[in-house]
């Protein structure tokens, strides 16, 4: 009953901050919208090598299993990023009745709202607020949405907070100076509150991706990744979650430099992730743990299609990323990491599958750990090779 009267009164909150914008604006009409747009392992019991499917020999030991996430554990992945307190949004806008009416109706869409009057103010308080994203209302020509924007971007403890701007100006060079000043997405006048709601979600589920994903290539990180595997695992799916890396990366990196190394790291994510849009499913999913380290979740049966294909495509693209005496000869001259000269082969890449089939997995800890035992094999080999794990025979 209590639960009922509470979102009883979410809704008439959020219907009179609605009616008292659209008086104090004047209008609901179309909305117009612009945008810019492992674990280490456990002791482990040896299984037969005819429990795995190799293009080398098996790795005897796989990691004891341990506990799944819970469901509600599992939800709080959802958002990719758990948050333990409501959203944060602070409005400029000089007319403080829209402002207030604005508050009204985001406070009933569960955000904490803080407002100001004042855009000399605006870094201040957003310093002092901390909010997620910042509503810049431009109220007419004594505003200056622009400067605004750009105060807030050039500002180190600022910069990263996403700005909405809402203007009544069609004026194109007007949207495109607060574009180049750091708004990151705009609304026209007049707009429809649902859509504004809708906006402030679409820009925090941006920035969230954004903070997750790898800078350097683009791909999801390890919050997403962990979630793709134990919604799979809760969903009961069959699938592979297969992980790759570099033999001789570090290396490499110390002979040639940070940068070239970085491209290699570019090159592996365009490989893995462009043989899976290929050849897999829509479903599918890459991501990038860091370093050397990629991940790629697939349906079974193109396990093995999608690994020869990855290890086809980077052993004939690595080569050029050598010099040419170092190619020729088919190795670099390094220190290794007792600081003993040592002479490393042209790099390879290793991909462990680890299969959920019949049930077999737990967890993504659990995956990880198998995973580990398997890449650890794999490191001794001396060429690029994939091995996966295919407990419960369904490959």
């Amino acid at each position: 009953m209590l639960e009922r009267s509470t979102n009883e009164a979410d809704g008439r909150a959020a219907s009179y901050g609605k009616q008292r914008l659209d008086k104090l604006l004047g209008r609901e009409r179309e909305v117009r919208v612009g945008s810019l747009d492992g674990t280490a392992a456990n002791p482990a019991y040896p299984l037969p090598d005819s429990d795995y499917e190799t293009k080398g020999r098996a790795d005897p030991r796989i990691a004891r299993a341990t506990r799944p996430l819970s469901a509600s554990q599992l939800d709080s992945f959802s958002q990719v990023e758990t948050i333990s307190r409501p959203r944060r949004v602070l409005i400029l806008d000089r007319r403080l009745d829209v402002a207030s009416a604005f508050s009204v109706y985001l406070q009933a869409m569960g955000y904490q709202v803080a407002t100001v009057t004042d855009s000399q103010q605006i870094v201040t308080q957003v310093r002092k607020q901390q909010p997620d994203v910042v509503l810049i209302n431009h109220a007419g020509a004594d505003d200056e949405p622009a400067e605004i924007c750009r105060n807030l971007k050039q500002t180190r403890t600022t910069a990263a907070v996403p700005l909405i701007f809402i203007t009544p100006s069609s004026d194109t060079s007007l949207l495109i100076e607060c574009i180049r000043a750091g708004a990151d997405d705009y609304l026209i006048k007049p707009y429809d509150l649902t859509q504004l709601h809708a906006r402030i979600e679409m820009v925090l589920t941006r920035l969230e991706r954004a903070r997750q994903a790898s800078p350097l290539t683009g791909l999801p990180g390890n919050v997403e990744i962990e979630y793709e595997v134990e919604r799979r695992l809760h969903e009961s799916q069959e699938f592979a979650v297969c992980y790759s890396d570099l033999a001789n990366f570090k290396a490499f990196n110390d002979t040639y430099g940070i940068a070239h190394g970085n491209r290699v790291l570019q090159l592996t994510g365009q490989v893995v992730a462009g043989a899976v849009d290929e050849m897999g499913a829509e479903s599918d999913f890459v991501g990038h743990v860091g370093g050397d380290d990629f991940i790629f979740i697939i349906g079974l049966t193109r396990v093995e299609a999608i690994c020869q294909a990855i290890i086809s495509r980077f052993d004939e693209r690595i080569p050029p990323y050598y010099a040419h005496a170092d190619r020729d000869r088919g190795y670099i001259i390094a220190h290794d990491r007792a600081d003993a000269i040592t002479r490393f082969p042209i790099m390879t890449i290793s991909i462990a599958g680890v299969t959920n089939c019949k049930g077999s997995l737990s967890s993504f800890a659990q995956a990880s750990a198998i995973a580990s035992n398997i890449k650890r094999y794999l490191k001794t080999q001396h060429s690029s090779r994939y091995l996966i794990d295919r407990r419960g025979n369904c490959l």
